[in-house]
């Protein structure tokens, strides 16, 4: 069922928000305030509780390493095929997400990062409706938790059709990098789709705040000129 056009209360912290999710259930807000735990995140429907329905966490907080990482995830973590469109579906429609392989040199480095207390942000151009794959996938290969920033819903005939919103990686990096003031940034991608691209203008636009690129070299030759 889509939760859609419903009146929904968002309280995070002392400050609270009424809204209206759009036709396809979703909302986006931003709060000015300071959180220690996700425990005081709250949602609510006509003054009823609504529960989180996965463990996956939805609260990131601060963190005091310099270094924060922006990382795709389609063949980046984990693997897609995402620039051979019947392998893709094959792969993304019909594995489940413990039977997906992950990309294990990716993998290490993430979990190296974390370890020494570097925030991770994932962001892709998959869908919200493969959220609860992707988080299943996290748990499972012990991928380290961060915020995921997918594209919105979209009916399910229209999953895998390749147009997508074309600047959603650009927007959400710019994002991320203008609400951390002070933090370096590594930026994490591989060859086979748009992030040589999108991460050469990110460092175009933000020179002094993105020590360094690494690039997964998946043989896709069109981008291969670009490394």
């Amino acid at each position: 069922e889509v939760w859609d056009n419903r009146g929904i209360t968002i309280r995070v912290g002392n400050q609270e928000k009424n809204l209206f999710t759009d036709e396809r259930g979703i909302i986006q807000a931003s709060f000015k305030t300071e959180i220690s735990n996700q425990d005081e995140i709250r949602v609510s429907i006509n003054g009823i509780p609504i529960p989180f329905f996965n463990d996956f966490p939805i609260f990131f907080g601060k963190s005091n390493y310099p270094l924060e990482v922006i990382s795709d995830l389609d063949d980046t973590v984990i693997v897609t095929y995402a620039s051979r469109v019947f392998k893709r579906i094959q792969t993304t429609g019909l594995t489940h997400p413990t039977r997906r392989s992950i990309v294990p040199n990716t993998k290490a480095l993430l979990q190296g990062l974390a370890e020494k207390g570097a925030r991770i942000h994932y962001v892709s151009k998959s869908e919200t409706n493969l959220y609860h794959l992707l988080a299943t996938f996290f748990d499972h290969n012990k991928v380290p938790h961060g915020p995921m920033y997918l594209t919105r819903y979209r009916a399910r005939q229209n999953l895998f059709v390749s147009k997508k919103d074309p600047i959603h990686k650009l927007r959400q990096i710019r994002h991320i990098l203008d609400r951390s003031p002070g933090k370096k940034f590594l930026l994490i991608g591989d060859d086979s789709q748009h992030d040589v691209h999108v991460y050469s203008e990110a460092v175009e636009e933000y020179p002094d705040r993105i020590e360094k690129v690494m690039i997964r070299q998946t043989g896709f030759k069109e981008n291969q000129k670009l490394l």
